[in-house]
């Protein structure tokens, strides 16, 4: 008898809140732009940072604003600029630099977002 080999399924995070919001009648949760969320979140987070709560509630601030799909990208580059404000004094040029990069390609998201619905 052979041994049926099973392998374990894994289930996007993103893609469980987006049926999850779409079950509920939102369906316009912004996947994309909650990936780029993450992608800074992750950026910091490698860094080790002291007074990560500072971080955390300034890209809290940004992806709430977006997820569900309606982000303005005027609240997002403000948003942006007050997480660059606060990571300058914390992180080195190298890193400010790709913060900055993520936060532009972010930006550029939601703009295109935000005139394919219209706005």
């Amino acid at each position: 008898m052979r041994k049926i080999k099973r392998t374990a399924r894994t289930v996007d995070d993103l893609d469980l809140v987006a049926a999850i919001a779409e079950s509920m009648g939102a369906s316009g949760f912004d996947q994309d732009g909650v990936r780029h969320c993450i992608q800074i979140e992750e950026m910091l987070d490698r860094l080790h940072l002291k007074r990560r709560d500072q971080f955390a509630a300034i890209l809290n601030a940004i992806e709430t604003h977006i997820e569900q799909g309606d982000g303005s990208p005027t609240v997002v580059r403000h948003l942006g600029d007050a997480l660059l404000a606060v990571c300058a004094i914390h992180l080195d040029m190298n890193e400010l630099k790709r913060l900055t990069q993520l936060l532009g390609e972010l930006h550029d998201h939601v703009a295109d977002h935000a005139a394919r619905r219209g706005r």
